[in-house]
């Protein structure tokens, strides 16, 4: 079986008085989480960059141009970063630069964990026929082929 090991010792430990403190901010402190006016976004133009280009979508999705190629990272391109549609906080812009039907091949999606706000089912359902390829950590391929992704694909 493969495995990934931290090379530096990492205490996953938490105390009383820190959750009481990490509640306490997630409550009080909403105000300072939000832009405090419109996002400006420009126009998405899609073309070859002679130059590396990124371009965010929000949250965790990210999209990079490097030498000819295309990657898509942690498409996260739902209304909410959460588990359920229903609850967590919305989308700061809810229309996206382009939506995911119109993009051009991707070369690769690349998920860098497997948690809800990087690995979003709508999201892969929406892409998974534009890429060649998903570059995925441990476990997170059996969870794509359950979802719809073809078994051709190198993942």
């Amino acid at each position: 079986m493969k495995k990934y090991e931290n090379q530096i010792p990492t205490s996953l430990d938490m105390n009383l008085k820190s959750m009481i403190s990490m509640m306490k901010d997630s409550v009080t402190s909403k105000n300072i989480r939000r832009p405090s006016g419109p996002i400006q976004v420009e126009k998405f133009v899609e073309g070859t960059a002679s130059h590396p280009r990124v371009t965010w979508f929000g949250h965790s999705a990210f999209r990079l141009e490097l030498e000819g190629k295309r990657l898509f990272f942690d498409p996260m391109l739902g209304n909410r970063p959460s588990p359920v549609s229903w609850a967590g906080t919305k989308r700061f812009r809810t229309n996206l630069l382009i939506e995911p039907e119109a993009f051009p091949s991707i070369d690769a999606i690349v998920i860098s964990h497997d948690h809800y706000d990087h690995l979003d089912y709508p999201s892969i359902r929406r892409l998974k026929d534009k890429t060649q390829r998903f570059i995925v950590p441990l476990g997170v391929r059996r969870c794509l082929m359950n979802w719809g992704c073809s078994f051709r694909k190198n993942y």
